[in-house]
């Protein structure tokens, strides 16, 4: 304990600051200027102190312009065209005869054909000729030694969506929504979840963009909503709102708690239901307003997926394709079950016969390996697929060694802060990686039980890594302050 408390020094934490500080800022200047467009006094208040915050922690950062097709990469000083997007109007049918709720399918109809220009444009094998899908730039991969491995991580912790300034997996999962004209995005989003989620923060973000974007243009009945179910707010989060909770109740989220029964039976329990919207939920906006599952699980993902797989690929064919395991940590699992369907589908399209050489691993972090398969099968099968075992990405199980750990089969209780997590998270920061401690560090702390496995059973075994960086960095202080009521850090050690 005092070792791991002796790990976490002030000094290397404060270095992380300005990576942490990048996101904050964007986000909360888009806070500002939406609760001073509306004139909520209060709003704006709490907005701008966050800001000011923000600003003397990034000092010279300066996030990337709104209102331009400009993307500012501020790590590598360069500046990326970007190409008008070319969406098609969404069209208000519903997902159900008579729900009212927009067709996720129709968001998803892939008519952006804009050839004048290519920048920063990715054409995916596979679907139509002309599909291009528009990103910022491709998220770095770096590489680095792990306990005298070496292994590669995919950047997406770095990578920006313009306006909304979302990063990490929910860039990936919401780029569909990001890219929509802002005069065709639908007038209100629904969703549900916990008060810290990483995907309720970042549909806000979203959301506030295009309001922010429509500008003089918009009106008060046209303003865009974005409507988030949850249980009751804990009494001390309510009384000191901070971390994501904080972020998008300043970007103008609206939060509707509901009983806890009522919660479960509406959306399916502790781990979310269907991607369908709830038969007895009805929309606030009949015919305009889109549902988004708990995490983004649904086809509004596949836009991002397709890009990532395709970066992947591209990684993959330049260093020879030898056996590689793309490890990505899972909550929904929707990440790891797209990816590893859109790499299949590129490498069978490009006639590539060593495809199953990219094998896509998920790593759970919440639930365990049955409750992901359930989740991914589940998904698979709303989206046309067969839910066979044989078509989910490997699931990566923990050592049955290491069973007596804790959690469910072994796996760590999502949430639960323990020392494990702990160790590994300043492992890994010693090494080079700054981790989250929800996802990053829980998916290593199970990762490095087969770090030298000889096993033939477990996916790692012979093959080169690529780990996913998922991003999640603004939560790390909201998550240290959950060690430090824990006792397991000092609060001197938390900056």
């Amino acid at each position: 304990m005092q070792g791991c408390c002796q790990g976490l020094r002030r000094g290397r934490l404060c270095l992380h600051a300005h990576e942490l500080a990048k996101n904050e800022l964007g986000i909360a200047r888009l806070a500002t200027r939406q609760a001073c467009r509306m004139q909520k006094s209060s709003t704006c208040l709490l907005a701008f102190v966050v800001c000011a915050y923000c600003q003397t922690m990034t000092l010279a950062f300066q996030a990337p312009r709104r209102r331009h097709l400009t993307y500012n990469n501020w790590r590598r000083s360069t500046t990326v065209q970007l190409p008008i997007e070319c969406v098609s109007p969404l069209r208000a049918t519903a997902t159900a005869a008579g729900s009212g709720w927009i067709n996720t399918k129709d968001l998803l109809q892939r008519s952006r054909r804009c050839s004048d220009n290519e920048t920063s444009m990715a054409t995916i094998d596979g679907g139509d000729a002309d599909t291009v899908v528009r990103f910022p730039s491709q998220s770095s991969v770096e590489r680095l030694v792990i306990r005298d491995r070496i292994c590669f991580i995919k950047r997406d912790d770095n990578l920006f969506l313009p306006g909304s300034n979302i990063s990490g997996n929910k860039a990936r999962k919401f780029l569909s929504l990001n890219n929509l004209p802002d005069d065709e995005f639908p007038d209100a989003l629904v969703s549900y979840g916990g008060h810290q989620s990483n995907a309720m923060v970042a549909l806000a973000a979203i959301v506030s963009s295009k309001n922010a974007a429509l500008g003089d243009r918009r009106t008060h009945d046209a303003t865009k909503r974005f409507i988030y179910y949850s249980k009751p707010i804990p009494r001390y989060l309510k009384q000191n709102p901070s971390g994501n909770f904080l972020r998008a109740t300043s970007l103008g989220m609206e939060i509707r708690t509901l009983p806890h029964e009522e919660y479960r039976s509406l959306f399916g329990g502790l781990h979310g239901g269907s991607a369908m919207p709830p038969a007895d939920l009805d929309p606030p906006l009949a015919g305009r307003s889109l549902w988004v599952p708990q995490g983004g699980a649904s086809g509004v993902a596949q836009d991002g997926a397709d890009v990532l797989a395709l970066e992947i690929v591209d990684f993959w064919a330049s260093r020879d394709m030898p056996p590689l395991a793309v490890c990505c940590p899972g909550g929904t699992c929707t990440t790891a079950l797209l990816l590893s369907r859109s790499i299949k589908r590129i490498l069978r399209d490009k006639r590539i016969q060593s495809a199953d050489n990219i094998k896509v691993v998920v790593i759970p972090c919440v639930g365990n390996d049955e409750y992901a398969m359930r989740q991914m099968a589940s998904l698979d099968k709303s989206l046309g697929g067969r839910g066979a075992e044989k078509d989910m990405p490997a699931i990566l199980k923990p050592r049955v060694d290491a069973r007596s750990r804790g959690g469910t089969k072994g796996y760590l209780t999502f949430g639960e802060p323990t020392i494990e997590i702990l160790e590994t998270f300043d492992e890994l920061n010693n090494a080079g990686l700054f981790l989250d401690l929800l996802y990053g560090a829980p998916a290593w702390t199970l990762m490095l039980q087969h770090w030298r496995s000889r096993d033939d059973n477990c996916p790692l075994t012979g093959r080169q890594v690529l780990y996913i960086h998922s991003g999640g960095l603004e939560g790390i202080s909201s998550q240290m302050t959950r060690y430090k009521h824990k006792k397991l850090i000092e609060e001197r050690t938390i900056q």
